[in-house]
């Protein structure tokens, strides 16, 4: 399958998830993340803020922010095409509902942070394979963010086990993962 083709079967098997079985597997997959160690020792973290059928990531970032550390968020720059880091230290005043639905900080009320600051970054994916590869939403915007990072941060992509793909087909804007986190375990992709 091409990518476009991954995106539209992935889109339809998540829509058949209930409310139940995603917060379970979302718990599940934050439990197998906090257990893995990858969290352990890091001062800040990139993290998506979850939306529609995505893998939550509210209870992943309550934990990681009782432990002091820092949450930086990709804020989605519209005018120049780009997805930037921002510190969050108050979720309730600096983040708002965007029209289309999805979390977003409020850009005049959080401070945007170099990327030499992030310790390790949780991405979202419609698929992953075992050598990292992901398939996004199809704009481009986390290869770029991710070009930004120093490459000795670790990438973790976040899914369902249903969302693994055998093969992606890799186009040479590919970013790829470390690690992927389902609800059945942490895998080391073939890439570290």
């Amino acid at each position: 399958m091409n990518k476009q083709e991954i995106r539209k079967h992935i889109i339809e098997q998540r829509t058949e998830l209930s409310k139940a079985q995603l917060d379970e597997k979302s718990d599940q997959i934050m439990g197998h993340l906090i257990g893995s160690g990858l969290l352990d020792n890091k001062k800040a973290i990139s993290c998506y803020l979850s939306f529609d059928q995505e893998v939550k990531t509210n209870k992943i970032i309550d934990w990681f922010t009782q432990k002091s550390a820092s949450l930086i968020v990709p804020y989605t720059d519209k005018k120049n095409h780009q997805l930037v880091p921002v510190l969050v230290e108050d979720r309730k005043s600096q983040l708002t509902v965007s029209a289309f639905g999805y979390p977003e900080p409020v850009y005049s009320q959080v401070t945007r942070v170099d990327y030499t600051e992030i310790d390790l970054v949780l991405v979202p994916g419609l698929s992953f394979d075992e050598n990292g590869n992901r398939v996004g939403y199809g704009k481009g915007y986390y290869d770029e963010y991710l070009s930004h990072i120093d490459e000795r941060v670790e990438f973790v992509g976040l899914c369902f086990e249903f969302q693994w793909s055998n093969q992606i087909p890799e186009e040479p804007h590919d970013i790829k993962m470390d690690y992927i986190v389902t609800e059945n375990g942490i895998y080391k992709t073939k890439v570290t």
